[in-house]
């Protein structure tokens, strides 16, 4: 929930500890009864079905990312990598992670540090950064 800015990354230990063994519809009820939460959830236009939706899809591209592994055959030419700070991970520790993707292309990949966060990468306080490192990006492919 903290990666839609519903709760804070500090704040999760604490609802593990309070929503411990409860279901994730126990926790999207939850979340969707703090005070603090609702001009958030207003604002992501979120009710109960929508919130519990979302979270099945972030969690299943959590699994997914976790076991996807492409073939030695699926070689591209060359990735454009854009990173930020990461979820869990140090930034050093994600870029490390991030450079096995070279095994996969042909040419050395591009990384690009963007602003924020994994999940803020988008949000108005980082948008027109990550717009003139993507254009740049765009533009250094004649894309």
């Amino acid at each position: 929930m903290h990666v839609i800015g519903i709760c804070t990354k500090e704040e999760i230990p604490q609802l593990k500890e309070i929503l411990k063994g409860k279901t994730l519809d126990d926790w999207v009820d939850h979340l969707l009864s703090r005070k603090q939460y609702i001009e958030r959830v207003k604002e992501l236009n979120m009710d109960h079905k929508k919130l519990f939706n979302w979270t099945l899809v972030a969690q299943s591209l959590i699994e997914i990312g976790k076991t996807f592994m492409p073939h030695e055959t699926d070689k591209v030419r060359k990735l454009h990598i854009f990173h930020a700070i990461a979820l869990f991970d140090t930034k050093e520790e994600w870029l490390r992670k991030l450079k096995q993707w070279d095994q996969y292309a042909r040419e050395p990949n591009e990384y690009f540090e963007v602003p924020g966060e994994h999940y803020t990468i988008l949000s108005l306080k980082n948008l027109n950064q990550f717009y003139e490192i993507f254009s740049g990006a765009l533009k250094a492919c004649d894309l």
